[in-house]
């Protein structure tokens, strides 16, 4: 193997027993979760101490790794773990879609292609059989109109695979939701068919309390009904007789003047939606999820937070973490009056992958998406908010359509990672991975793989703690207790399709997109970066140089921030964001 330049080869290196040591932890990750962090640091080692001779090269342009790539030993190794990981993952990634379907309450089905039920809950288990299940006994559940309905939709699904938007069919027992769903991991379109589903809350609980005198006991059966159990299974729970609970369904359904189950569930249903809709300003700022379908039939998802008649703002998210904000700035948005809409990109959350293309032209390919997103809500101008990788996103949008935009706010930005310089600084796995996407992304799924492989097993706070280092800001930032289930519930929109929107977001890391910046400077679209001086990820000198580029753009420096300012500041940046409406 030939170096690109020379210097003293670290102690612990030979060549042969560290290829070797490089195979053994690869296999060693696969198998186990917890060795994550150790097959990290040992690729790490072998790439500086091969290829990369710990960094001592002055240009990208003057390494050699053609021995690396063409090493087809190792490469078959990286093939092989990821081979592996596929299978141990298969249908029951953390969060995938089979997982998701066999543990819902209710009756939850999951079909494939071939008309046959791949996954399913357990009460659809009971309801079905186990012996050959098929949709027969779901359909026999549904009034006669809405079992012909019922029967076409997935009739059509099998036929010809078309996307089925959001259907409900009506049966005695429950109502039937069914839509289709693409599953990233597979590249496969499925059927989902389940019961509606309530969101339960005290703030509902009151306004069914009040509409219709139900005692806190009956409260306690209806919920129970709501969340998809029988009046067996209450019982059970309860520890009361079947008999004293069938008649307390039973009061329910006169007091509500509902007759049967299914319409039960769906007043609820359409009372939870109002009480969502109409929480008051003392409360946890609003949410609500849109789901839009696109002009070539995808679904795209979109949570609006803040006030329902505040000022818009567009929010990109960054690769890994999701569309929402923590409380701090859900209360930020109720001060500042503004709406933030938030879509979910293409493999991230519940929004529909776009079809294979090359990821370093997402960023031009989402503004279609977005414009259409505009104009689905009447806006016809607003500022921008980004957040790590979105900032490509961010930038890409401005520059196509700079009329839409007030102004553009960026938190702990990603950059172009080109020189060798800004590999070196950054943290040991960033630095692998980022280097793998720019010299062999071939090779960088089994790392991804294994990575949501640690979150399944480990978790996501666990996780997130190998990305960041003892003593870091954005270590402190994880660690806070106040936040967990909020990072828990981001990694998880993140991962949630995989690794494919990651993968995507990593390309543009490595990637020169600065045309995107000269283009929102050149149409005199004001750019604010807000930049954590503690951000390890992207360092601020290499920001500052950034900045100093392009007209117009403008930097903040967080002292002693990192990169999760979105999580640790948000006030701030809304502060910001509100002074460009």
């Amino acid at each position: 193997m030939t170096f690109a330049s020379s210097g003293s080869t670290p102690e612990f290196f030979e060549s042969e027993f560290d290829r070797d040591r490089l195979v053994s932890a690869m296999y060693e990750a696969a198998a186990d979760a917890g060795a994550y962090v150790e097959f990290i640091d040992v690729l790490r080692r072998y790439l500086e101490a091969t290829v990369l001779n710990s960094w001592n090269i002055e240009h990208f342009e003057t390494l050699e790794i053609g021995a690396f790539l063409s090493d087809q030993g190792l490469a078959r190794h990286f093939d092989r773990m990821n081979r592996i990981l596929l299978q141990k993952a298969g249908h029951h990634l953390a969060g995938g879609l089979h997982a998701r379907v066999a543990e819902r309450r209710g009756v939850a089905v999951l079909i494939d292609r071939s008309g046959a039920i791949v996954a399913r809950s357990a009460a659809a288990s009971q309801l079905l059989g186990t012996a050959r299940p098929s949709i027969d006994a779901l359909a026999r559940q549904l009034y006669a109109d809405d079992e012909r309905a019922f029967r076409s939709c997935v009739a059509s699904y099998e036929k010809d695979g078309s996307d089925v938007a959001l259907r409900i069919f009506r049966g005695d027992n429950f109502h039937l939701a069914a839509r289709t769903v693409h599953s990233a991991v597979e590249q496969q379109l499925y059927l989902i068919v389940d019961t509606l589903q309530v969101e339960w809350s005290k703030t509902l609980e009151a306004s069914l309390h009040a509409s219709f005198a139900l005692t806190p006991a009956e409260l306690r059966v209806l919920r129970a009904l709501a969340l998809g159990r029988n009046v067996s299974e209450i019982a059970e729970a309860s520890g009361r007789s079947v008999g004293t609970v069938r008649n307390q369904a039973k009061s329910v359904l006169s007091k509500t003047n509902a007759g049967t189950l299914a319409n039960l569930n769906r007043l609820v249903a359409l009372i939870a939606g109002n009480v969502a809709t109409h929480a008051t300003e003392d409360a946890r700022p609003e949410q609500e999820v849109d789901m839009l379908t696109l002009p070539d039939g995808r679904a795209l998802e979109v949570r609006l937070q803040g006030p329902k008649h505040g000022r818009p703002v567009l929010y990109i998210h960054g690769q890994l973490f999701g569309t929402e904000l923590p409380p701090e700035g859900q209360l930020a948005l109720n001060r500042n009056g503004l709406r933030l809409i938030a879509p979910s990109r293409p493999n991230f959350g519940l929004s529909d992958p776009v079809p294979p293309t090359n990821a370093a032209q997402e960023p031009d390919r989402l503004v279609q998406d977005i414009a259409f997103l505009l104009d689905h809500y009447g806006i016809g101008k607003l500022p921008l908010l980004s957040f790590a990788a979105g900032t490509v996103y961010g930038y890409s949008l401005a520059a196509a359509m700079p009329d839409r935009f007030t102004g553009l706010v960026h938190a702990g930005a990603i950059l172009p990672a080109l020189t060798v310089g800004q590999f070196a600084k950054m943290p040991p796995t960033q630095r692998t991975i980022c280097f793998l996407m720019r010299f062999a992304p071939e090779m960088a799924p089994p790392l991804f793989r294994a990575g949501l492989q640690q979150i399944e097993a480990q978790g996501e706070t666990e996780f997130l703690r190998t990305l960041f280092k003892d003593g870091a800001r954005d270590r402190a930032v994880v660690d806070r207790p106040d936040l967990a289930d909020f990072l828990r519930r981001s990694i998880h929109f993140g991962t949630r399709q995989s690794y494919f929107g990651v993968f995507t977001d990593s390309v543009q890391i490595v990637t020169d997109w600065s045309q995107y910046v000269e283009k929102v400077a050149a149409a005199g679209v004001p750019s604010l970066h807000i930049h954590g001086t503690a951000d390890l990820a992207t360092r601020i000198s290499d920001v500052r140089r950034f900045v100093d580029r392009f007209p117009g753009i403008t930097l903040e420096e967080v002292d002693g921030g990192g990169q999760l300012l979105v999580f640790d500041t948000p006030g701030l940046l809304l502060d910001r964001v509100a002074e460009f409406c």
